[in-house]
């Protein structure tokens, strides 16, 4: 496991040979997070089947701004916008509370 610095929360790196073993692993629920490039994730979040926690590159946040995207994610409850790290980063310290405190009423404990 690695520390996330400045969020308190961990990472375990699971090595993938590339995109074509871990998407389908993240789709089907056996990893929770994938970092990618626009290419190879956006067929996926444009099917609905992905969503962007985070962009850091700007064609994918022009991407988001597709009225077609956004409606899907918005009709997953997830509205997409861009930002600076700084935001991002408050914005995850801010519902971190929000988060442990459903963790905690579903009772769900680490594996």
């Amino acid at each position: 496991m690695r520390q996330i610095p400045r969020s308190g929360g961990e990472l375990l790196h699971v090595p993938f040979k590339g995109a074509t073993q871990a998407l389908p692993a993240l789709i089907n629920g056996d990893v929770d997070v994938f970092f990618d490039m626009v290419a190879t994730g956006m067929p996926q979040v444009t099917a609905g089947k992905l969503n962007v926690l985070a962009t850091l590159q700007q064609a994918l946040t022009t991407t988001l701004q597709d009225p077609a995207v956004r409606e899907k994610m918005l009709a997953m409850g997830i509205e997409p916008r861009s930002g600076t790290a700084a935001e991002l980063t408050k914005q995850i310290r801010d519902e971190q509370p929000v988060v442990k405190k459903l963790v905690n009423q579903a009772n769900l404990k680490p594996q």
